[in-house]
Order: structure tokens, then C-alpha cells, then sequence
């Protein structure tokens, strides 16, 4: 039961506060937000079936991305044993509840690729025409349909199950924390720990793994003839920048609520840190496609960039560089901007709308081949809500009814103790 003199009693007192907040509000906007994005989303399919699929695989693959880099950005502390974000961990972990929602949404897409529903399967112009790899050595074997759907289908599975294993680690001790039971949660939590500690390396092997294929399939295979060695590693810049903007935004809005007490300004800064540095190996893996193709004197792998210098596409990539990196590069470098929530929260908007706009450019090109600078987003937009209020619907229920900190981690009161010790200093 519980110690009057354990450092976690009055953390137990508090363990309400520890949960989100009901709000009718929240929950009206996500159930208004998905209706109204359903209606524009049927009239979609009604209008351009194939425009609209687009528009499912650029969103569902943007929050894909954010609800992994919850995960991921979870898994990388836990394998270097870091101290400084424990009590801000659990929210950016969250995010992979929505991993198996935004998996379950790929199966259904390969599914109606495989049954031909409203002529998703020319979503693939190689399924719509096998015949255009027949000289392609390699790719004409690799990017056949029924294996493709299989082996995405499994891969997909297999790293919710991993995601899901590591959601079931950190929420271990929960059961027994909130029952009062302090030393059954603290051993529970210990054991979780070195759980975490010991398979934290091989779960991010086999994500990347599973990742870079996953990637290779769904996303690079849109344009069947371009390729680039460069592919999963730049994804994973987007993921890591994504999640990064999320978490701050997360920390600044729950800053002065009892969830958010725990939240420093030494872990705003170390976040803003993480974001800045980021944005310049985004920019970097950007770049190296382009100088790759230069240097190695292979310009039939252009034809990929050159599709993207028309209208209107070639609007989103400048707006995208300049949003994404440099805006953000140079008004980071200041120490102080870091922890402001005025210049904090205006950038990471900005960033995570870039990098949507950056998704739309990657997708929307090989789907809508023949278009004009009249361009409107409108379907996009309808299908960014559909996602944005599900995602934030599932963490809201997910956090209404388990805790937002891992107060029995073992670590956490050694994380206190430190950015109390750093704020005084």
C-alpha cells in the first residue's frame, strides 16, 4: 500500500490530474470534424475516385508518420537511457495509438486495390498497366500486385504488433499505481524498464526495417520508374520534425493545466533544440537528393523533380523550403525563442503545415497528372480534417482513461530533480 514517506505519494494523490481533461468541446469537434469531412469526402469520390484516394494516402501517410515518430522518439530515449524528458515522454508515445488506426486504414486501401473498389487500384499506374516494367530488371519482379499487397499487409502487422508491445511495457505499472499499490508498481515499472532498456534497440531495427520498405512500397512506387537510396532516411527526417512540432505544441497548450506541471523550461528548450537541428538534416537529406543525381550524372532519375517545377506544385515546394527550414533555421538560433510560446508555437504550425504541403507533392503529382494553375485544395483540406479530428479523438479517449505520465518510472524523479536543480542554477 502506500508509504507516507515514498517520493511517489504525492504523485498518487494527484493521479487525476494526470489524466486529460473531459472536454464536451474537444469531443464535438472531432465527432463535427469527421462528419463534415465524410460528406466532402463521398462527394469526392462521386466527382474524381482516383484524386480522392490520393488525398486518403497523403493524409493517412502524414499522421502515419507523426504516430510512429511518437513511438519512435519514445524507443530512442529509452535505448540511451535519457533522464530529461521522462515526464513528457508518455505524450509523444501516445501518438502510436493512432499507428493502428492509421494501419487498419492501409489494409482497407489494399483491399479495395484488390477488389477494385472505386477504381483504387489505379491509384498504382503499375497496376493499371503492368506492362511498363517489362524492361525494368528487378522492378518487374519486386512491384507485381498480389505479392505487393501481401508482404505491405504483413509488414504493416508486424510493426503494429511491435507498437503495440511497447505501448504494453510503459503502461505496465499503471493498474497497480492507481489501486495504491506503490511497491507492486514501482517492481512492475523497474521490470518495464529494463524491458524497454534491453529491446528498445532490436524494436527500432526492425521499425526501420519494416519502415524503409513499407515506405518504398506504398509511397515510391506511386512513380514506378524513379527511385532513391535516399528515400526512408529522408522520411525519417519528416517523422522526427513532425513529432518534434506536435510534442512542443502539446507541451505549450497543457503548460498551465494540472498535466502540464510537470513541464519545464529546460525541456521546452531542449525540445526547441531537437526541432532546430532537425530542420537543418531535413534540409541536408533534401538536398542531397538533387546533388546525388548531380554528381553521379544520372538525369533520367530528374524527370521526378522536373514533374514538381510546374504549377502547382512547384508553389508548394518553395513555400515547403522556406516554411520548413529556413524561417524555422534562423529563428531558432536565438536561445531564448526556444521556450517562448509566441515564437515557439507560430513556428511549429508553421513546420507541420509545410510538411503536410510537402506530403501533398509527394503523392498528388503521379495521381492528378494533367492539371492547372486553378488547383484547389479543397479535397485535401476535407480529407486533413477526416484525420487530423480522428487522431486527436483517439488520444483524447486514450487519455481520458489512462495516464498521460508514467509516474511509477523509475527515472522520473531523478528528472525532476535535475531540471528543478537546472532551473535554480
Amino acid at each position: 500500500m502506500i508509504d507516507p514517506q515514498s517520493p511517489l505519494d504525492e504523485l498518487y494523490h494527484r493521479r487525476t490530474d494526470f489524466f486529460m481533461a473531459k472536454s464536451s468541446l474537444m469531443s464535438g469537434m472531432a465527432v463535427g470534424g469527421v462528419g463534415i469531412g465524410l460528406v466532402l469526402m463521398i462527394i469526392g469520390f462521386r466527382i474524381d475516385p482516383i484524386r480522392t484516394w490520393g488525398v486518403i494516402c497523403l493524409n493517412n501517410l502524414f499522421f502515419f508518420l507523426l504516430s510512429l515518430g511518437g513511438v519512435v522518439f519514445g524507443l530512442i530515449q529509452d535505448a540511451c537511457g535519457a533522464q530529461w524528458s521522462r515526464s513528457i515522454k508518455r505524450f509523444h508515445e501516445t501518438f502510436g495509438v493512432f499507428f493502428h488506426v492509421s494501419c487498419l486504414i492501409f489494409l482497407l486501401m489494399l483491399g479495395a486495390i484488390y477488389f477494385r473498389v472505386l477504381e483504387a487500384h489505379s491509384l498504382y499506374i503499375w497496376i493499371s498497366d503492368p506492362t511498363m516494367l517489362d524492361y525494368f530488371v528487378g522492378k518487374n519482379e519486386w512491384l507485381v500486385e498480389d505479392f505487393f499487397i501481401i508482404r505491405v499487409a504483413v509488414m504493416l502487422i508486424v510493426m503494429s504488433g511491435v507498437v503495440w508491445w511497447c505501448g504494453r511495457q510503459n503502461r505496465l505499472a499503471d493498474r497497480s499505481f492507481l489501486a495504491g499499490h506503490i511497491e507492486d508498481a514501482k517492481r512492475l515499472s523497474q521490470l518495464a524498464s529494463e524491458r524497454l532498456r534491453f529491446w528498445s534497440s532490436p524494436c527500432l531495427v526492425v521499425l526501420g526495417v519494416l519502415f524503409t520498405f513499407v515506405m518504398i512500397d506504398l509511397v515510391m512506387s506511386l512513380s514506378p520508374l524513379w527511385f532513391s537510396t535516399l528515400w526512408a532516411g529522408w522520411l525519417f527526417s519528416v517523422l522526427m520534425q513532425l513529432t518534434l512540432c506536435v510534442t512542443i505544441l502539446g507541451m505549450f497548450m497543457i503548460k498551465n493545466t494540472p498535466l502540464g506541471s510537470l513541464i519545464t523550461q529546460n525541456q521546452l528548450h531542449d525540445m526547441g533544440k531537437l526541432i532546430h537541428g532537425f530542420c537543418a538534416f531535413w534540409a541536408y537529406l533534401t538536398f542531397a537528393h538533387v546533388l546525388t543525381y548531380w554528381y553521379g550524372n544520372i538525369p533520367e532519375e530528374t524527370e521526378y523533380f522536373l514533374h514538381r517545377l510546374h504549377q502547382p506544385w512547384l508553389a508548394m515546394m518553395i513555400v515547403t523550403a522556406v516554411g520548413a527550414f529556413v524561417i524555422p533555421f534562423f529563428a531558432l538560433i536565438p536561445k531564448a525563442s526556444k521556450w517562448r510560446a509566441g515564437v515557439m508555437v507560430p513556428l511549429a504550425v508553421m513546420m507541420i503545415f509545410c510538411q503536410w504541403l510537402a506530403h501533398i507533392v509527394m503523392v498528388q503529382p503521379e495521381v492528378v497528372r494533367h492539371t492547372q494553375l486553378g488547383y484547389s485544395l479543397l479535397f485535401e483540406i476535407a480529407g486533413f480534417v477526416i484525420f487530423i479530428c480522428l487522431f486527436v479523438g483517439c488520444i483524447y479517449m486514450w487519455g481520458r482513461h489512462h495516464l498521460m505520465v508514467a509516474l511509477c518510472d523509475p527515472d522520473l524523479e531523478k528528472s525532476l530533480s535535475s531540471s528543478s536543480s537546472q532551473s535554480h542554477g
